[in-house]
């Protein structure tokens, strides 16, 4: 996972660990072009394309439409030769029932896992929605590396359990930045880096939900800059001296707004258009203080395991993808409703 980026899915899991096992194996590196054959003669064309459409709609209704081999198989066929895909269908059964043979490792590896974290439990529902997206092969792969998988899966289990009252409290304890009153009965925490693309996504969800729900809501802003951003420090630097002036949500708009310039310069620049004291914020900038109140923030991303930005809790409860407003206003809804 790409730390500038969201959380993967929960639905994806299995999928990012077949990417991580068999990159190891040189199974899910991007695949050797292929010699370019002759294009089908022209008399021709119509009939082998409607037999390379018939191949590659069989395999990929055994092996997925997303699945690597379908992808190739629909993006290669055209530069068949005319008799080259008359010539799989002929043999269609028995590649069709290699592709079964290779799935059994995939039907054993649901079993295991399925067995070891109970039938009924969320993650075997996960396996079970994820397997069909593993391409077959690779599941020989997982169940070679099975207790790697089985610990990141369960990892990644333990990482979704709703948080315990403590540590929700220490997500919301002292004077962070924030909109809505402290008492409303739902409570969100966001943690997020002012460079981090997928980030000023996130913050038009967060204006929405401003928007939409005012003061029902409670909402904190938490920093997480992430290293390899090279201004994504200043910038949260600079977000908590604008708040220490009570405008942190004018600067907040304005860095997202002007990602591309985060420089000392700029965000001088965007402090005089917030209406700060830009010598106070200048003052503040060089502050030891402030980068304690960072590394307090980061400290408390980590012990909740933020792996990346943007995160967001929900009165103590991952949210998946809160870059969509859409997946984000039914947790809130259903929190309203409790």
């Amino acid at each position: 996972m790409h730390l500038s980026s969201p959380v993967p899915p929960r639905a994806a899991l299995l999928v990012t660990a077949c990417v991580l096992f068999c990159f190891a194996q040189a199974c899910a590196s991007t695949p050797k072009p292929a010699a370019q054959a002759a294009p089908a003669a022209s008399g021709s064309a119509t009939a082998n394309a409607a037999a390379c459409d018939h191949f590659a709609d069989q395999l990929c209704e055994k092996l997925g439409n997303d699945t690597e081999p379908c992808v190739s198989m629909r993006n290669v066929r055209e530069w068949l030769p005319a008799k080259a895909c008359a010539d799989a269908n002929s043999d269609l059964d028995s590649v069709l029932a290699h592709v079964a043979e290779l799935r059994k490792s995939c039907e054993t590896l649901t079993e295991r896992l399925c067995a070891e974290l109970g039938a009924d439990s969320g993650g075997c529902n996960d396996v079970k929605h994820d397997m069909p997206r593993v391409p077959a092969g690779h599941c020989a792969v997982l169940l070679s590396h099975y207790p790697e998988l089985v610990a990141q899966i369960k990892e990644h289990q333990e990482r979704d359990k709703p948080l315990d009252d403590t540590t929700w409290h220490e997500l919301v304890a002292g004077a962070p930045p924030a909109f809505g009153p402290e008492a409303s009965k739902v409570t969100i925490v966001e943690f997020s880096d002012f460079q981090c693309p997928y980030c000023a996504q996130a913050a038009e969800t967060v204006k929405q939900i401003h928007d939409k729900y005012g003061d029902k809501v409670h909402l904190v802003f938490r920093q997480f800059p992430l290293s390899f951003h090279e201004n994504a420090r200043a910038a949260a630097h600079a977000a908590l001296s604008a708040h220490a002036q009570g405008k942190f949500w004018q600067l907040h708009d304005l860095m997202f707004a002007h990602q591309g310039a985060l420089d000392r310069k700029s965000l001088e620049g965007y402090a005089a258009q917030s209406g700060l004291d830009v010598a106070k914020f200048k003052k503040s900038l060089d502050d030891d203080g402030v980068d304690k109140l960072i590394e307090s923030d980061i400290a408390l991303g980590r012990k909740v395991h933020v792996e990346g930005t943007p995160s967001m809790f929900i009165n103590g409860k991952r949210i998946e993808n809160p870059t969509s407003f859409a997946e984000v206003q039914p947790a809130i809804d259903a929190a309203l409703a409790q």
